[in-house]
């Protein structure tokens, strides 16, 4: 075990340019050729690890010197086919799902694409933004990905996405940035690139006519003049899709829906969407993700975990 710890690190050092010696170079060339006749006696041979790491990104094998070595992620994949890790370390690396959460995936790798839910919420980019009514959507979705762990830093098809698990449901967690009258542009490129159905796609947004403190789940619907709603069901052509709409009530006698809409919270009404609203509109998509829309629908409620909550 040591001798395949050292080998190991001493292929590393060669591949990143840390070993210029010749002598390194002759040690290096002795230690991948033990380390193929290793392999080729633990039944992996040379060929099956290339296809793996071609559909790994990540775990990539380089060529170095005319010879086939490892890079350091490289290193850590044989170390676990050679059970080198201790086993917690060894399920980290081996943990199903981990190319979908590392975001090494392109749409011609994913052959379930059924299986992957998109749950998008409407709002307007930027920080001038945040805190308005209309931005409600958005707010949502950072709850879920503030409950599952899941980050919004990546941008892909004008969106910031993060991908993860909710209740061992894989997602797309989505906020699309072209504001919101222009929302179905990026939902529908995303569709279209992962390959998910319209009834995996689950839509979160501000809806006037829903008073603040509800939040109700449809399976279909118009866009009840909601702009964002338009353009995604303009985009893709359909409005079979569910949503959950998060009521933000009408604007007050003498005051324009625009103003209201583009308009934070009142402070009483801030603690209440934190506190109340915004963990409801989680559990709602969880009961979706869980149950299935008849339940979800019926005002059945889940957990983080997956598991009902009794009221």
């Amino acid at each position: 075990m040591k001798y395949l710890h050292g080998t190991l690190s001493r292929i590393h050092a060669w591949s990143s340019g840390a070993v210029y010696s010749r002598k390194g170079r002759e040690s290096t060339n002795k230690t991948v050729a033990g380390i193929d006749r290793l392999v080729s006696v633990l039944g992996t041979d040379q060929g099956s690890r290339r296809r793996s790491a071609e559909y790994h990104q990540g775990w990539r094998v380089c060529s170095c010197v005319g010879r086939r070595s490892y890079t350091h992620t490289g290193c850590r994949r044989q170390q676990y086919r050679m059970g080198l890790f201790h086993s917690t370390q060894r399920s980290q690396q081996h943990a199903v799902g981990s190319t979908w959460m590392n975001g090494n995936i392109h749409s011609s790798s994913v052959d379930d694409g059924g299986s992957i839910w998109l749950i998008v919420g409407l709002g307007n980019p930027g920080p001038k933004y945040a805190h308005h009514r209309h931005n409600v959507g958005f707010m949502a979705v950072d709850e879920i990905a503030k409950a599952h762990g899941i980050s919004l830093e990546r941008l892909q098809k004008n969106c910031h996405v993060g991908r993860g698990y909710i209740c061992d449901r894989k997602v797309l967690l989505a906020k699309p940035m072209t504001f919101m009258n222009n929302s179905g542009e990026g939902v529908s490129k995303l569709l279209e690139y992962y390959k998910i159905p319209l009834s995996n796609l689950i839509v979160l947004y501000d809806d006037l006519d829903t008073n603040l403190g509800s939040v109700r789940l449809r399976a279909k619907g118009g866009h009840g003049g909601q702009n964002g709603m338009r353009s995604i069901i303009d985009c893709v052509g359909s409005n079979g899709f569910a949503r959950v709409k998060i009521g933000i009530g009408r604007p007050e006698p003498g005051r324009d829906v625009v103003s209201h809409v583009l308009n934070g919270f009142r402070q009483e009404e801030k603690v209440q969407v934190e506190k109340d609203i915004l963990p409801r509109a989680v559990e709602t998509v969880q009961s979706v993700l869980v149950l299935g829309m008849e339940k979800a629908s019926s005002g059945v409620r889940v957990d983080v975990h997956g598991d009902v909550i009794k009221r």
